[in-house]
């Protein structure tokens, strides 16, 4: 169970996060 939740908030973290602060992660643009 803790597994499930920690990948949900993982995928929705790195999916939101970027669009939140791309200058802060520019890699995830330029590969």
């Amino acid at each position: 169970m803790w597994n499930v939740f920690f990948k949900l908030y993982l995928s929705t973290y790195l999916s939101i996060y970027p669009s939140i602060h791309p200058s802060i992660h520019p890699s995830i643009y330029t590969t």
